[in-house]
């Protein structure tokens, strides 16, 4: 009897450490579960999210347009003469710290926005209707506050031929400018070679985004589909050459930042990569326009963060 109750006693023990060990597997396993499903979640949706310290000029709804946009329209006036100054101040203490300098291209974008939220399931909701309507978006985060976005374009024209369908589905969407300055670049004669080389890599990118945005609305993508396929792989063969030059030495006596450059360069690929995935699909089409959103502001988080 005694050995019988010994033998009870030691498989409850095994049973026991048995439950435990199972109990510390799933404890593991769940958070990593919840974080690929979120994931996956997120990749379906594809939406860019922008988390920058940029500066967007708001204009505001229409309802009241003559006064309104007419007062909006001299307060953003005064605001660019604003942001013109300090940005002359800086290309002059830069010319002043530096050896030469050069510059990025300057970059204006226009786009819709629909919504500003804080609440994370409102957003998802959001998210949700706008893929329903075939309707592109990305989310700009500042401060709490998520912007939701959809058409946008480096030319206002684009957008203002979009605002009404826009507004069928939100009714309080309005346009949003953001212009981005010519950033100047300094450096020592040192480097002088190598960085020039790594500005017109990033200039030549700059201008290739502007031509596929155009080509968004200019030659539509069920209509000439190749030439957007061209430009895709162009934006590609330039990145590309800009992540080779990257490899070639490191910046050291120049305001240019290499890391900001290599996320730029990572950033690009997943969404020409991505791009050239869905543009077979005609139901996911107007996904790419998002992603071209994206590219533009990554060019603008590049050049505002050196």
């Amino acid at each position: 009897m005694r050995r019988r109750k010994g033998f009870k006693s030691r498989r409850k023990k095994v049973q026991f450490n048995q439950g435990i060990i199972i109990g510390i597997i799933f404890c593991i396993a769940l958070p990593f579960s919840a974080i690929y499903l979120g994931l996956k979640i997120t990749e379906n949706f594809i939406v860019p999210v922008f988390n920058t310290s940029l500066v967007f000029e708001e204009e505001g709804s229409q309802k009241e347009e003559s006064s309104e946009e007419s007062m909006i329209f001299n307060e953003d006036e005064e605001n660019q003469e604003g942001i013109k100054e300090e940005n002359q101040e800086e290309i002059e203490e830069i010319k002043e710290a530096y050896e030469a300098s050069d510059n990025i291209s300057n970059l204006t974008v226009y786009l819709i926005q629909i919504a500003s939220v804080t609440d994370a399931s409102n957003i998802n909701t959001l998210i949700e209707a706008l893929n329903e309507n075939d309707l592109p978006h990305a989310i700009y985060e500042e401060n709490d506050q998520s912007k939701v976005y959809t058409f946008g374009s480096t030319k206002r024209v684009h957008v203002e031929e979009k605002i009404e369908m826009v507004r069928e589905f939100y009714p309080e969407a309005f346009i949003s400018e953001f212009n981005l300055p010519q950033q100047e670049v300094g450096f020592n004669s040192s480097e002088e070679e190598y960085v020039v080389k790594l500005i017109n890599d990033i200039n030549n990118i700059v201008e290739l985004i502007d031509k596929q945005s155009q080509a968004w609305y200019n030659n539509p993508i069920n209509e000439e589909k190749e030439l957007h396929i061209n430009l895709l792989k162009e934006h590609k063969n330039l990145v590309e050459n800009l992540e080779e030059k990257l490899g070639e030495k490191k910046l050291s006596d120049t305001t240019l930042s290499k890391e900001h450059i290599e996320k730029f360069v990572l950033y690009q690929q997943n969404n020409i990569n991505t791009s050239l995935e869905l543009i077979d699909d005609e139901k996911e089409q107007y996904r790419l326009h998002g992603l071209l959103l994206d590219s533009l502001f990554k060019v603008a988080e590049l050049t505002n963060s050196n």
